[in-house]
């Protein structure tokens, strides 16, 4: 068990040992939430959106506007139909 103090402007270290495990480095954003016992608990939040950019593959076939509106249309028109027949 580590022991850390917050100090007069509401700053705390968080021991090195827990620093290296999490890979947090000057700047890491922490998410402070509640835990159900009613202690808090800590997240890393190392990344930003920004990080996530490309890690998506692209897709084999891309849908143009056109083809997404008609898709879109034969939803509702089928969905209108159940609808009136009470499916």
């Amino acid at each position: 068990m580590s022991l850390a103090t917050i100090t007069s402007k509401g700053q705390l270290t968080i021991p090195v040992e827990f620093r290296t495990s999490e890979h947090m480095t000057t700047g890491t954003k922490v998410e402070f939430f509640r835990l159900p016992g009613g202690g808090l608990g800590m997240i890393p939040r190392a990344r930003s959106i920004d990080d996530l950019f490309g890690c998506l593959p692209k897709p084999a076939e891309t849908t143009s506007d056109e083809q997404a509106q008609g898709a879109i249309a034969s939803a509702l028109l089928a969905d209108d139909d159940r609808i009136r027949l009470g499916r």
